[in-house]
């Protein structure tokens, strides 16, 4: 499984250099739409999921271009405080 399946197709860009790519490279993909700058998913962490229109650019719904769009991102929070309350 590589990075990007693993966390269901969401890199940061620090994750992209350490792999190799560079950062040139990085920006010429965002740029063509081969990558969206949403990591906003991955730093709100386990049960994060995107919404509203950054969830319909994601599935190619809408034509506001990704770097216009301000990342909408949901949290499962009362599904953590229940598994934390579980686990105390």
């Amino acid at each position: 499984m590589t990075l990007a399946e693993a966390q269901h197709g969401v890199v940061t860009h620090a994750q992209l250099l350490a792999l190799g790519m560079g950062r040139s490279a990085v920006k010429s993909r965002v740029r063509r739409g081969a990558l969206c700058p949403l990591a906003a998913v991955l730093a709100c962490g386990e049960g994060a999921v995107l919404s509203h229109l950054s969830a319909a650019r994601l599935w190619s719904m809408s034509a506001v271009p990704v770097d216009r769009a301000v990342p909408a991102v949901v949290v499962a929070l009362l599904r953590r405080a229940l598994a934390a309350a579980a686990t105390s």
